[in-house]
């Protein structure tokens, strides 16, 4: 409904690699408030929970939507509650009652480049030993810029599944620079990609 409201659509590949039953982690770039309503949307077939910062809740509109489809908050101010955080969606997705979203650079790039990614986002992954499944997001920046005149095509594309067998040791830093690479290998392959403005 966000996305009708605010004028978005998705042109999305690769979807067939997403797992069939719940249980997996899905690991994004991140350039707007607007990524994760575009998963959610998509993604409605699976119970997706959102790895996010408690003060999103504060976004307007998209705050409350978030809430409303279920998110976890990681306030990294405070070491026990991440660690609970952390232990609920490990819980959630190796009991297969639930997927998990999270955007591993930890906050919304300003520019457009993506900002590192978090070696300890990938704990929940390993954790559960549960599948990672790696997303490119562009021209979701887009959206705010060009509403209410205009309308945005958001490009979701689903790169590859990796299997925990192939993270067996819990190396969370080879995780983030595998991930982080394909993605930007992604974004630069279609960097003149020409987005649609109606």
């Amino acid at each position: 409904q966000l996305l009708f409201l605010s004028r978005s659509r998705l042109q999305v590949s690769g979807l067939e690699k997403l797992p069939k039953e719940d249980g997996f982690v899905l690991i994004s770039n991140h350039i707007s408030q607007f990524d994760q309503i575009a998963l959610l949307a998509l993604i409605r077939k699976h119970r997706m929970l959102c790895v996010t910062k408690p003060e999103n809740e504060a976004i307007f509109i998209a705050g409350k939507w978030l809430k409303r489809a279920g998110y976890i908050a990681i306030n990294r101010e405070n070491n026990f509650e991440g660690l609970k955080a952390i232990i609920k969606a490990t819980r959630i997705c190796k009991e297969k009652r639930g997927s998990v979203i999270i955007a591993p650079e930890g906050t919304r790039s300003k520019n457009g480049e993506m900002l590192p990614f978090k070696a300890g986002s990938f704990k929940i992954a390993t954790m559960a030993k549960a599948p990672i499944v790696v997303v490119s997001i562009q021209n979701s920046r887009s959206v705010a810029k060009r509403f209410p005149w205009r309308s945005t095509t958001i490009y979701l594309d689903f790169l590859e599944v990796i299997p925990p067998e192939e993270f067996a040791d819990g190396n969370t830093l080879v995780l983030a620079e595998r991930t982080q690479k394909e993605i930007q290998e992604n974004l630069i392959a279609h960097q003149n990609r020409e987005y649609r403005t109606k």
